[in-house]
């Protein structure tokens, strides 16, 4: 008995051992991951407010500049600037910015924009003054020899306004530090206004946050230690109860465990018995539909999955508006047609392999093989099935089904679902499988097109081009149509290859966002007209009216035209014409895209208030012909009246190009005119 009691002995002292060991080293890991997180933080908090501090005082300096020009600039627009002239200045010689108020505005008289001896001189120069009213030269450096001068002549005479940097003079200062400062130049009166920042007066503040957040660091990094050291002791000492607990519990366990093994060897001799029958009951449950008894779904795919079943047959049966059937009738007698048809099928289809439920409305039979003239038998059974219900109240009860077979197939289940949609589709009461079903090429593609999208978005490639309208009037292109495009390489896919994808996986949205976003832009910085397509489901959405009101800022909403489609309804008409009566407040046109077609009618043209009627390409490229010739005349005439303009698309040949001239039409669009670009076509193709 002493070598086991020494056993015991060693055993307790190494785990005491090992659980101190392993505690303190678990502090000490948990207590440096803690300090090396604090101190990343320090750092990303050190380098965040850096970039932060000084994007928010260049951006207060570029504003506060920005703010004076445009109160000079109204000065001159309402002709007081020569009364206000003084007061100016004078205002301007108090104002100071920056952190340390050491930034200061000064102004310069512009004698020469090009630079020389005398290129300007200082009407307000507040650290000194004695320098306003001298000549200056443009050939003057700082202490590091740059002609920074020169500098910012050759950004105001490129744009007006001017960034640059130099070292200077410090207010209250005996030595010169390095400068940023912002100038414009006010051309009708010849004056450049400017003010700047002291990088060190910057760098002043962002050292003091530093040294707080070191200071933090340094708090933070003392207290882990002290809480470690007090952790330490508390479970050092919770160890030693423990163990004590351990020790006696320990010993009225070894006295209880020879009679436990003995208990527990009987006791799993009577649990491997009882699992054996709850095994093979369960395995009957979970392969068992409750309701009509039949294999269930998981217990087809285990025996398709066993089975060399390639030259068998299969057939579907699936009851049609099965949850119409229920919410009708009820779920009990819906319940009541699932065991009726159950057992119909074992009775009346002849050599069955096995009948399985593999869905809430859908029964699967397995037969040896499909009988001649399959399609004529077929029909017999959906006779029989929909006929001889043994169940009375069922027989009143007007119900169809659908029945779809297909044989050696490698995946038979896939093969009859989609022959069932087929068969819906077509409101076929039963279909025999054909590869003409197949649709699975036709997914690949539609899984490959919707990877593209995804690849396009993710690295930028959705673009917008631009087909221009040519005025007939003028004989100038004035306006621009916006057509979305991505970017494959060389080439552009045209929305034909991926539009209808893009809707049905959901993308669509968000690649019309990325095309609305870059035509603003586009047009954001000069005067034409542009006009962006709008489908029924792009206005009654949510995302895409969110973004147009974001972009629709008050100078670019005059210059953008909605083309609404015109061949897709409309179904809620209260929503559209809210759309369109908001759009047309903010100064916005709409005009009816593809008209000729669809559902043209006049109510829509007076309701909606149209600016702009498109004639659908089909009634121009079929000019001159008679009927084309009186329903274009008839558009023509009809928005004359009403003081609509009107746009002819598909001008695609010089006859063409006649024609609509001749007949009054206002814009022409098509490939005589110009084709989409993603620059701006500002000459027709026609001229060259």
């Amino acid at each position: 008995m002493k070598p086991s009691i020494l056993s015991e002995k060693s055993f307790f002292n190494l785990q005491l051992s090992s659980s101190l060991v392993f505690t303190s080293l678990l502090a000490l890991v948990l207590t440096a991951f803690f300090i090396y997180n604090q101190w990343n933080s320090y750092l990303n908090q050190s380098q965040a407010f850096r970039k932060t501090f000084s994007d928010v005082q260049f951006s207060l300096l570029n504003e506060a500049v920005t703010q004076e020009k445009n109160y000079i600039d109204s000065l001159i627009d309402k002709r007081q600037f020569d009364l206000q002239q003084q007061h100016v200045l004078e205002r301007l010689r108090q104002l100071r910015i920056g952190p340390n108020k050491n930034g200061y505005f000064f102004v310069l008289k512009l004698n020469n924009i090009n630079g020389g001896e005398d290129f300007a001189r200082h009407l307000l120069l507040p650290i000194d003054p004695v320098q306003e009213g001298k000549p200056m030269s443009s050939d003057y450096t700082d202490i590091q020899g740059n002609f920074y001068r020169e500098d910012y002549l050759h950004q105001l005479k490129e744009r007006g306004k001017a960034k640059v940097r130099y070292w200077y003079d410090k207010p209250d200062s005996d030595f010169a530090s390095q400068k940023i400062s912002v100038l414009y130049w006010i051309k009708p009166v010849n004056w450049v206004i400017g003010a700047g920042l002291y990088l060190d007066d910057l760098e002043s503040v962002i050292h003091k946050q530093e040294q707080q957040l070191r200071n933090a660091f340094f708090m933070q990094a003392g207290t882990a230690f002290l809480m470690t050291l007090l952790f330490l002791i508390i479970a050092a000492s919770i160890n030693l109860y423990l163990q004590g607990k351990l020790k006696t519990r320990f010993a009225a366990l070894k006295s209880q465990l020879t009679e436990s093994q003995r208990q527990l060897e009987d006791f799993n001799q009577n649990l491997e018995k009882e699992v054996e029958e709850k095994t093979r009951a369960l395995e009957n449950l979970y392969q068992r539909d409750p309701l009509t008894g039949l294999f269930n779904r998981s217990k087809l795919l285990s025996d398709l999955e066993k089975s060399a079943y390639t030259k068998k047959a299969f057939i579907l049966i699936d009851i049609d508006g099965f949850k119409e059937f229920n919410d009708l009738f009820g779920n009990e007698m819906g319940d009541r047609l699932l065991v009726c048809l159950a057992k119909n099928l074992q009775t009346h289809i002849p050599d069955t392999h096995e009948v399985y439920r593999v869905g809430g409305d859908g029964f699967l039979v397995w037969v040896n093989a499909l009988p001649d003239e399959t399609e004529h038998r077929l029909m017999e059974l959906h006779h029989r099935l929909t006929e001889n219900l043994q169940d009375n109240d069922l027989q009143s009860i007007l119900f169809s089904i659908t029945i779809v077979a297909a044989e050696e197939s490698s995946q038979p289940l896939s093969t009859l679902e989609m022959t069932m949609r087929h068969a819906k589709n077509k409101k076929k009461d039963v279909l025999l499988y054909s590869p003409l079903h197949d649709q699975h090429e036709h997914y690949i593609h539609n899984l490959s097109t919707t990877q593209l999208l995804k690849r396009a978005i993710a690295e930028d490639r959705i673009t917008p081009v631009f087909q221009p309208l040519l005025n007939l009037k003028t004989g100038q292109i004035d306006k621009y149509e916006c057509l979305i495009r991505i970017a494959d390489g060389d080439q552009l896919m045209s929305p034909a290859e991926f539009l209808e994808v893009a809707k049905k996986s959901k993308l669509y949205a968000q690649m019309t966002g990325i095309m609305l976003q870059k035509s603003f832009a586009q047009f954001a910085e000069n005067t034409t007209q542009f006009s962006i397509n709008l489908s029924y489901e792009d206005i009654v959405g949510e995302e895409i009216p969110k973004t147009l009101e974001r972009l629709l800022t008050p100078d670019i909403a005059p210059r953008v035209i909605f083309e609404i489609l015109e061949t897709e309804g409309i179904e809620n008409y209260e929503q559209v014409s809210a759309f369109i009566h908001k759009v047309k407040a903010l100064g916005c046109h709409i005009a009816i895209d593809d008209y000729g077609t669809g559902y043209s009618n006049l109510e829509h043209l007076l309701k909606l208030q149209i600016d702009i009627l498109k004639i659908d390409g089909s009634l121009i490229e079929s000019l001159p012909q008679a009927h084309a010739l009186a329903i274009v005349q008839s558009i023509v005439f009809f928005a004359q009246q009403l003081n609509i303009t009107t746009v002819a698309e598909f001008v695609s040949s010089a006859d063409i190009y006649e024609w609509v001239n001749k007949l009054g039409i206002d814009y022409a669009q098509g490939y005589y005119v110009g084709r989409p670009l993603s620059t701006l076509q500002t000459q027709s193709s026609k001229e060259n």
